[in-house]
């Protein structure tokens, strides 16, 4: 947090006028970001220009950690087509579109046998953090308040509105209801 209050040697997306961390390192205004697959998948798409790399996140106090987002391949058990149903999540989940999947970047593939076939080196540095990261497990109608909130209470913290603590337990109470 005193990279934003302390060394001031940060800033924040809504401080640069962006709406995400991705968008302003797109744009140049930020040297480094946290970020997910998605992003190296944009960059490649719509920012070609831009030479970037990717490396697994650093070493906490504690241990190695990171969040992991991917797809979810489901079926419903009210289905009126269970076995088409199953006929395309085999077909997602199957090992020739997953390695589609790991060609573009954008997530995690499902098959860990796909580790063997990465060529690109910001691939393989989100892969290799796959055993040690965190599934995203909140997703649900209210994912984009709980994200919301989430957000406020980091950004109060790096502004040194807030003790982490006092973030923590606001956040607490503002998203426990939107989580059930």
């Amino acid at each position: 947090t005193g990279f934003e209050s302390k060394d001031k040697v940060s800033k924040l997306p809504s401080e640069l006028g962006m709406g995400w961390a991705g968008e302003a390192f797109e744009k140049g205004k930020a040297a480094m970001v946290f970020e997910g697959g998605w992003l190296p998948a944009d960059l490649n798409n719509n920012f070609k220009s831009v030479n970037y790399g990717v490396v697994q996140m650093p070493k906490g106090t504690a241990a190695k950690s990171n969040l992991i987002f991917t797809v979810s391949y489901s079926i419903s058990a009210k289905t009126k087509n269970p076995n088409a149903a199953w006929a395309l999540t085999n077909y997602l989940t199957g090992s020739e579109n997953q390695a589609k999947v790991l060609k573009a970047g954008f997530a995690l593939p499902t098959r860990q046998a796909l580790a063997s076939q990465i060529t690109n080196p910001n691939s393989k540095a989100i892969f290799d953090g796959a055993p040690y990261g965190k599934p995203f497990n909140y997703a649900s109608a209210n994912t984009g308040k709980v994200n919301d909130e989430i957000n406020k209470a980091l950004e109060s913290v790096m502004l040194g509105k807030s003790t982490v603590k006092d973030a923590l337990d606001k956040l607490a109470t503002t998203i426990k209801p939107l989580l059930q």
